[in-house]
């Protein structure tokens, strides 16, 4: 065999040679910037709706990931990736088959494919999938079509695509987390048991403040403790040694403890720095508007918007919604799809309050909250509003003002001097 014949087949044989893998960088969270597709929820078994796409390039490599409205271990579909490129796969495209049983195959092509040695992570927790590729001998310029496809025959469920060098979509959800009735403490016994107790929650587990608070510092989720500053609940926190972490919370922006109005207005020494926390410029009116607050919640018919008069904003109450009752799994699907529904709207004046009471919601379950928080905060499309984002957030005119109802009585504000 003449020697250029055996320079050829040498040359391709390295070329198509599988290359060894270099070290990678600890994956980086997913940003808003990252994200390349959103697609509402539709009529199709949850485990085969994709929701939304996200390309990226981290060190050598280039990493897709695919949200699915809700997926398991044990209840799957088949994925087909197609990635065009500006170089080897302009028209041959790259084909990866993602089997719901079996490990990833990437699909035969005329186009030498012995290099592509993908990597995916299925994350069922948080219903995801990430594939990971080497970037070296893709072109610059990728354009990515997933489908969904029945196990059985094949058939396509649902369809996203996106472009490497697209802009993400320009809007997102908006939410915050506010709770009341959050550390009741009539007594030490109850004050113990709405910290952490067992058997005290509404489905009869472990529940309390504790695994709340928790689950939103290890997420890095603000949150909003509507009436933490009832004196009584603060002395229970101090007697708990739990007021250093709520001052460091506060001091961070993660923890908004506003002032309490309540009729009879409260002392004025009560509204100032109650055991050491720093003044709050956000007012919590449950019964009635406060008349010189700037800032505060209180109860409205529009449950998602924020509406100002005279210089003042109101942001409503939590509706405490049972359908959006966090599970062990993460959020519901109701609150799942409604989410997706509020970052394609149009309206981005349009936010969601979630929480409620405290003491009857399954946010307070331990091990319910921390599913459910690190499902949401996996999502960049949908943003958690702290104290600065509420002060900045846009305000409709004219509030609606409803007649609250379940106030708490005039003799449960009790100023901090008549306690012993």
């Amino acid at each position: 065999m003449p020697r250029w014949r055996w320079l050829l087949i040498l040359i391709l044989l390295v070329s198509c040679a599988p290359q060894r893998a270099t070290g990678r960088p600890h994956p980086a969270p997913w940003q808003i910037a990252d994200l390349r597709a959103l697609d509402p929820a539709e009529d199709l078994p949850p485990e085969s709706d994709l929701t939304a796409l996200y390309l990226r390039r981290q060190g050598e490599e280039v990493q897709i990931r695919l949200d699915l409205l809700d997926f398991s271990a044990n209840r799957q579909v088949d994925l087909l990736l197609t990635i065009w490129d500006n170089a080897s796969f302009a028209t041959d495209p790259l084909q990866i088959f993602i089997p719901a049983d079996r490990p990833v195959q990437v699909v035969e092509r005329a186009t030498c494919t012995a290099w592509i040695i993908p990597r995916l992570v299925r994350d069922p927790a948080l219903d995801t999938l990430t594939l990971s590729l080497r970037a070296d001998r893709l072109g610059s310029r990728l354009r990515v079509e997933a489908l969904s496809l029945d196990p059985g025959r094949g058939q396509p469920y649902d369809q996203l695509q996106g472009r490497l060098d697209a802009a993400p979509p320009p809007n997102r959800a908006s939410v915050y987390l506010a709770f009341a009735n959050v550390l009741p403490a009539q007594t030490p016994a109850r004050a113990l048991r709405a910290w952490q107790g067992a058997h005290s929650g509404p489905r009869g587990e472990r529940h309390g403040l504790a695994p709340l608070l928790e689950a939103a510092a290890d997420t890095q989720t603000p949150l909003i403790l509507l009436d933490a500053r009832d004196p009584r609940s603060l002395a229970a926190l101090a007697a708990l040694g739990q007021l250093p972490a709520l001052q460091s919370a506060q001091r961070s922006g993660r923890l908004l403890l506003p002032q309490i109005s309540l009729p009879p207005a409260l002392p004025v020494d009560w509204q100032a720095d109650a055991f050491g926390l720093p003044t709050s410029r956000m007012t919590y009116a449950p019964c009635q508007p406060h008349p010189e607050a700037r800032w505060q919640f209180t109860a409205l018919t529009d449950d998602r918007h924020a509406y100002r008069a005279g210089g003042q904003v109101f942001f409503p109450l939590p509706a405490g919604q049972a359908e959006y009752e966090p599970t062990p799994d993460g959020p519901p699907l109701a609150l799942r799809r409604d989410l997706l529904s509020l970052a394609l709207a149009a309206d981005q004046t349009a936010l969601l309050p979630l929480g409620g009471d405290l003491a009857a919601s399954n946010w307070g379950t331990e091990g319910y909250a921390a599913a459910a928080l690190a499902w949401l905060r996996a999502r960049p499309y949908i943003r958690f509003l702290d104290a600065n984002s509420l002060q900045t957030f846009p305000a409709h005119p004219n509030p609606p003002l409803r007649q609250a109802e379940g106030c708490l009585p005039a003799e449960a504000a009790v100023a901090p001097a008549s306690l012993p």
